[in-house]
């Protein structure tokens, strides 16, 4: 009589995880069809199914970012805003520009190596 390893023996609530995720893994969708071409063989064990638990999720989100993007472009050309005239940049007394995190000065060069300082 031969006896399982612990390998070979697995919690039933993990196989369980397993299934359940092979079940969405194999289901027709533009993002798991990518999965499945990452990963091709099923998860084995805990360390498997974690790695591609979170393939998965971070293909989902990257749908979810492309969709948000997609949308926003599309509300804004329906909407005709701009970014630029919907105020968002333009401030009567340019209060947004002088608190901008990405204020910087700017200094032009001269063609012989010469800096001049951009005053305002």
């Amino acid at each position: 009589v031969r006896r399982r390893s612990s390998k070979e023996i697995q919690d039933p609530v993990n196989v369980q995880n397993i299934l359940e995720f092979n079940e969405l893994k194999y289901k027709d969708s533009e993002t798991r069809m990518g999965l499945r071409r990452m990963y091709p063989s099923p998860p084995k064990d805990d360390q498997t199914l974690e790695i591609q638990q979170q393939a998965l999720l971070r293909e989902q989100q990257k749908k979810l970012d492309r969709m948000r993007i997609r949308r926003q472009m599309e509300d804004d050309a329906f909407s005709g805003d701009n970014p630029q005239t919907t105020g968002q940049f333009r401030n009567g007394s340019n209060e947004f520009l002088k608190n901008s995190l990405l204020e910087s000065d700017s200094a032009f060069i001269g063609a012989n190596g010469e800096t001049f300082l951009d005053f305002k």
